[in-house]
This record gives structure tokens, C-alpha cells and sequence, in this order.
């Protein structure tokens, strides 16, 4: 074994046998390895330096130094660096707490915390990151909880320290946060800090909410305590659409509501009216199994596999055999080929029932794990994996590639997918439904695998429903998709996906023009 070999895996063993003990092997500190092993490490790409004293580890297919390793370890490394070095005299600011609390996974370019010393320091981390630490010996919360390893502010602390400005810029988060708190809690902690002012917004959000007993609750216990309480709606007409919150909800499930309200706007106005006309079942039907080769090159290349239009007619034609020919067998992207194509055939099932008159939520809840199911079966059948793991949601964390957003914790997967399904049933137009409806999907993440593909299965189902054709994203066009899709799950902005999606909707052939050339020109794109 060469030298420099040698040396790698003297060194793998040594931070394999530590990352085995570890309650997060993923962050690494300076003492834990030799400087020699560390240098081999990094240049071998499986070791990067966060900052003096402090290293990200990351597998051989992961490299640390991208953002697919970074953003899942964020609040990772804050917490132990700021419990590492203040113990437990540090607290998240008002803002960042009211983010941790409601679930927002997105990681921020900074997060600023308050120091119980006199600190004021920023730390610039990798990928434009840092912490911004300030003193705040006086007005250091009494009221603080542990989320994410992190000290921050409890819910009603945090809201009695939000200002109008940061409700105004962050409305998606003050609305979880006043259907997710003990609304008597925050009723005291106002009462008891003569918060008359933030007492205002807070009754006026939650009339708008729909607690409206509540709303009076405040203003008039306020009242007999002396203080004169002006009531303000803060928020626009959308966002008093929401239904009541249920107390069996997860901040996550919440989110996603105040973030689909958010959200829906923008999307009518760029599709603008639903189309007049239904589609004919049998037509479209027979149109969209015509451009399936189409859609498979695309929807998989988005995803990364290598595939060809000879390898997917080759699987629609049913001349692909896993058990004569060899080669393929191993083939990775032959089986996702082949998968797509069971997949498709379902849902080209679950659309030939809703263009029957079945109603099109009740269809996607029930069929989308099965489209799923059909997506993976070769890979079942040739004992890649199990039967069992396609049962049910994730069982894990997934991540995102290159993505801010991580998505939900597995735990709330199950009550995130009843909020997405409950939101594409109360939504009247059917573009919202579509668009919206792919962005959470990905934005929750249900299975370990494949969400991109279902995702765009589910999206095109609820758009064929409301009388628009298949849309297939371009592979061309897939910086521009994932941009799009980053912008709606980071940013709360649906516009620019809305508005590649309403182009492929204008470029897709209809049963008013099914010519090939169209087809030909418009979906067989290829690098």
C-alpha cells in the first residue's frame, strides 16, 4: 500500500472510531485528531475546517465543503459552539427564536444571539454564514426553552419582543407563532410588561385568525389594567382565510399553512383566470401517453440519472429484461426508467378517475403513495431494497442537495402531509392547487428517495384536473426549476416557478394541437 494510502486510512480509523462514540460525529474538534491526520483528511475531501478549533466531516459522496453537508449541520455547530463557549448564558434574539420555534428550517445567512457578558463579535462561518453575538446583561430573558440544542426565547417572550417591522417582513412566521402559542401565556407576559402596543397587533392577528375570543380576552384584561390597547389587523385578506389552528398541529403543519396563504397570490396572478373547458378524458389520456419518453428524459434528468430516449422506449415497448440481459441488471438508471413507467401508468389511472367525476384530493391522498410504491417495485424485485421500506413515509432525516431549506423532521411528516392534502381540497383554483401542491411536497420531503419525481406526478394530476395539459419541466431548464422551487421553499415566493410553469403550459400540445412537430420541438430537448 502506497505511503500517502496508508496514511488515509490510519487516519479514517481514527475518526471512524470516533465518529462511532460520538452524539454528533458529523462536527469534529481540533483535539479529537492529530494535525496530521487532519491534513490528510482535508485532502482527501473527507475533513473541513469551519472555523479555528472547529471541522465539518463528510462522507466520500458528500463532499463537507458543499452546502449539502454545511446547511443540515448549521444549527448543529451553533449549538455546540455557543454552549461550548457561554454555557448556557447566550439566547437566541427575539427573531431568530420566533424562527426556531415555528419550525422554519431554512438556514439563515446569519442568526443573532444575545450574550448574558460583555461579547460583541461576529463570526463568519463557510457559504456566507455567521453568528452576530451582542451583550445584553439587562434585558436578558428570564423566560428561555431548549430547541434544536439551542437556547431561545420562549413563545410568548419572543412575541412580546417582536417589533411591527419585523411582523411586517415576516408575517409567515408571526402568524404560526400566534395560532401555535398558549395564548393565555402570552396573554400574561403582555399584561405583566405593559405591552400595550404589541398587545394591539396580537389582538387584531388573532381576530383575523379566527380567535376572536381570545382577541377580546386581551384587550379587555388590558383594559382593567390600565392600559389603552388600539387595535390593529396585521395581516392581509389571505391570511384570514386560514382556519382555526388545531391543537394537534406541529408548528411545521402550521407553517405550511401561513406559508401556502402567503404564497397563493401570487400564483393567480400569474396564471390568471382557470381554464373554461374540462379536459376529454380519453383524449388526454392518449395525448399525454404519447409524450411519455418525453416526460421520462426530462423528469429523470432533472434528477440526475443517465438516461436515453432509446433506454425509455426500450422500457415502454417492454423490450428491457433485467433477467436476460446481464448488463442492464445492475443498471441503475435502466431501473429508475422502468420504475417511471409503472409509476406513470398509475397515475394515468388516478387522472382517468378524476376526469370521470372523482374528486381530485380525495384522489391524490389515496394514490400518491402508490405511485411512489410503483416508482421503486423494480428495484423491489431485483432486491435492491426492501418491500417494507416502501411502506409508510421516512424514517429519517433527508436532506435537500445544495438546498437552505432542510426539510421537516420525520416526526411531523404525517401531520404536514394531512395539512398539504387539507389545503389542495379547500383550494379553489386549480393552478394553486398544482403549484403549490409540488412545492410543498418537496418542501416536506415525505420519502428518503424519488420526491422530485412524485412531486411533478402529483402537480400535473391536480393540473390536469382543472383542465390544463401535462407540463414537462425541461432538463434545459432545471437551474432555473431548482432556483424557482428554492426561491417558493426559502423565500415565500411562488412567481418564478409560477411563471415557468405557465410557459409550459402555453409550449405543451393540446388536443387542439397534437401535431408531432410540436411534440418533437418542444419536448425532446436534449444536452
Amino acid at each position: 500500500m502506497p505511503a500517502i494510502a496508508k496514511r488515509l486510512a490510519n487516519a479514517l480509523e481514527k475518526l471512524k472510531a470516533y465518529q462511532d462514540n460520538a452524539a454528533h460525529p458529523s462536527i469534529v474538534r481540533s483535539q479529537t485528531l492529530s494535525s496530521s491526520d487532519r491534513e490528510v483528511l482535508v485532502q482527501a475531501g473527507y475533513l473541513f475546517e469551519i472555523m479555528k478549533g472547529w471541522w465539518l466531516a463528510g462522507r466520500p459522496d458528500v463532499n463537507p465543503r458543499d452546502s449539502a453537508a454545511w446547511y443540515p449541520n448549521f444549527w448543529l455547530f451553533a449549538s455546540l459552539y455557543l454552549k461550548d463557549r457561554f454555557k448556557d448564558e447566550f439566547c437566541l434574539s427575539a427573531e431568530h427564536s420566533l424562527l426556531v420555534l415555528t419550525a422554519d428550517q431554512t438556514v439563515p445567512t446569519q442568526i443573532v444571539v444575545m450574550v448574558n457578558r460583555r461579547v460583541a463579535q461576529k463570526l463568519d462561518l463557510k457559504l456566507g454564514s455567521s453568528i452576530f453575538m451582542y451583550p445584553e446583561t439587562n434585558a436578558f430573558p428570564k423566560n428561555r426553552v431548549e430547541e434544536r440544542g439551542l437556547w431561545v426565547m420562549s413563545m410568548p417572550e419572543a412575541l412580546s419582543r417582536t417589533t411591527e417591522t419585523h411582523l411586517q417582513k415576516n408575517p409567515v412566521t408571526v402568524t404560526t407563532a400566534l395560532r401555535a402559542v398558549d395564548k393565555d401565556a402570552l396573554k400574561r407576559k403582555l399584561i405583566d410588561g405593559g405591552h400595550s402596543k404589541v398587545a394591539g397587533w396580537v389582538a387584531g392577528g388573532w381576530r383575523a385568525l379566527g380567535f376572536a375570543d381570545d382577541a377580546d380576552d386581551l384587550v379587555n384584561v388590558m383594559s382593567l389594567a390600565g392600559f389603552k390597547v388600539a387595535e390593529k389587523n396585521p395581516f392581509s385578506k389571505e391570511f384570514q382565510e386560514l382556519t382555526k389552528a388545531s391543537g394537534t398541529k406541529t408548528p411545521h403543519a402550521l407553517r405550511i399553512e401561513a406559508m401556502w396563504a402567503a404564497m397563493r397570490e401570487s400564483v393567480v396572478k400569474v396564471f390568471g383566470e382557470p381554464p373554461a373547458r374540462k379536459n376529454d378524458k380519453e383524449r388526454f389520456l392518449a395525448e399525454t401517453r404519447d409524450i411519455f419518453t418525453h416526460d421520462a428524459y426530462n423528469s429523470l434528468s432533472i434528477e440526475g440519472f443517465r438516461v436515453t430516449a432509446e433506454l425509455i422506449e426500450k422500457v415502454r415497448t417492454g423490450s428491457w429484461h433485467s433477467d436476460k440481459l446481464p448488463e442492464d441488471m445492475q443498471t441503475k438508471n435502466a431501473l429508475a426508467a422502468r420504475g417511471y413507467r409503472y409509476a406513470f401508468d398509475a397515475v394515468m389511472e388516478s387522472i382517468g378517475q378524476i376526469l370521470s367525476g372523482a374528486d381530485p384530493s380525495d384522489t391524490v391522498r389515496r394514490d400518491h403513495r402508490r405511485w411512489y410504491a410503483q416508482m421503486f417495485e423494480p428495484m423491489v424485485q431485483m432486491n435492491i431494497i426492501k418491500p417494507a421500506d416502501l411502506a409508510g413515509y421516512r424514517r429519517d432525516t433527508v436532506i435537500i442537495a445544495n438546498a437552505r431549506h432542510v426539510p421537516p423532521q420525520h416526526t411531523s411528516v404525517s401531520d404536514c402531509m394531512e395539512t398539504l392534502f387539507g389545503l389542495v381540497k379547500e383550494e379553489k383554483h386549480p393552478a394553486v392547487r398544482a403549484a403549490l401542491a409540488h412545492v410543498f411536497y418537496e418542501y416536506i420531503h415525505p420519502y428518503i428517495d424519488g420526491n422530485g419525481r412524485t412531486g411533478r406526478f402529483l402537480m400535473n394530476v391536480l393540473f390536469a384536473a382543472g383542465g390544463y395539459p401535462w407540463v414537462i419541466v425541461p432538463f434545459d431548464q432545471r437551474k432555473r426549476y431548482l432556483e424557482a422551487m428554492g426561491s417558493a421553499s426559502e423565500r415565500g415566493d411562488a412567481a418564478p416557478l409560477s411563471e415557468l410553469l405557465l410557459e409550459g403550459v402555453r409550449a405543451a400540445p393540446t388536443y387542439r394541437d397534437t401535431s408531432t412537430e410540436k411534440v418533437e420541438r418542444y419536448y425532446s430537448r436534449r444536452p
